[in-house]
């Protein structure tokens, strides 16, 4: 978890959470052992924390009208610490 946190992009987008990338990669030596021991937790006991399942979904302008909204495509932001679950397991 500590190297993920180091290398980390600051660029990231914040997910519903509102725990944003460069606050993870800025407290990543405080929270290294706290965080790691969270998610070891969640997977021991199968629970998957619900704020992490939330994505805040942003249409994206594709090409052609922009009064079509055939012509978006949704993205969906996760929270950086669902991402994080998922590379730990």
């Amino acid at each position: 978890i500590g190297r993920y946190l180091s290398t980390i992009k600051i660029s990231k987008a914040t997910g519903l959470d509102g725990i944003s990338a460069k606050l993870l990669k800025l407290a990543g030596p405080a929270i290294d052992m706290p965080l790691c021991k969270i998610i070891n937790l969640s997977i021991k006991q199968s629970i998957f924390p619900t704020i992490w399942k939330q994505a805040r979904v942003t249409p994206v302008f594709k090409a052609g009208d922009h009064l079509d909204i055939h012509n978006y495509r949704p993205i969906s932001i996760l929270p950086i610490l669902s991402k994080i679950l998922e590379r730990h397991v």
